[in-house]
């Protein structure tokens, strides 16, 4: 994703990542929870225009995807250096891991097909075919 991307930026694309992940059949998601994202984020060696400008909030919403579509989530902590964010962000998983909703749940994709995502979604599920055979 391109530096400034938001919450809104990453919904979509996370959505679509999540519903491929899940053709796997595979009822665990090994997630690498890394919150370098975070627009409160120390951004060491970043320039202002590369720091992305994801919410802790938006981390719950993720997170509630992926209860959506997985029995097991196995969350291993990496990245971010920002404590507040940090414990922000895990509080809203938390959350969402115990079914309470997120302050903004109110995503919906059924309007979405592949044929109206954006370039930069259509971008990534390009890369993520590069690497993992069929995705779309």
């Amino acid at each position: 994703m391109p530096g400034q991307s938001s919450d809104s930026d990453y919904r979509l694309t996370g959505y679509y990542a999540i519903e491929w992940m899940s053709n796997f059949g595979s009822d665990l998601a090994v997630i690498s929870a890394g919150f370098d994202a975070h627009v409160d984020e120390i951004s060491v060696g970043t320039s202002e225009n590369q720091q992305m400008c994801l919410t802790s909030v938006f981390y719950g919403e993720l997170c509630e995807m992926l209860v959506s579509r997985f029995d097991k989530l196995f969350f291993i902590l990496e990245g971010g250096y920002n404590e507040q964010a940090i414990a922000e962000s895990l509080g809203h998983i938390i959350r969402a891991l115990l079914g309470e909703p997120t302050e903004t749940a109110d995503y919906s994709f059924a309007d979405y097909s592949l044929g109206k995502i954006d370039a930069r979604t259509l971008k990534v599920l390009d890369e993520l075919t590069t690497y993992y055979g069929v995705v779309r």
